[in-house]
């Protein structure tokens, strides 16, 4: 495997693991919720997950049009 498909691959595996890292938070978040109101957390999770987003965009992980897809989905938009 040469160098771009080790790249395309660890990008997948990153970008696929943020997706699954939050489908979970939101998960466990939306358990927290019937027990407990904490509107703050849910803030700094969307804020920390568009950190990790940001740093992988800088390496060169995310291009700029998987950065953006991303974004959209964390901001609900």
């Amino acid at each position: 495997m040469g160098p771009r498909g080790r790249r395309a691959r660890r990008r997948g595996l990153i970008v696929g693991g943020a997706i699954g890292a939050s489908a979970a938070r939101r998960s466990a978040s939306q358990s927290d919720d019937d027990s407990q109101s904490a509107p703050t957390s849910s803030t700094d999770d969307k804020y920390a997950e568009l950190e990790k987003l940001a740093k992988l965009k800088e390496e060169g992980i995310l291009t700029e049009e998987e950065f953006n897809a991303q974004k959209a989905k964390i901001l609900g938009e």
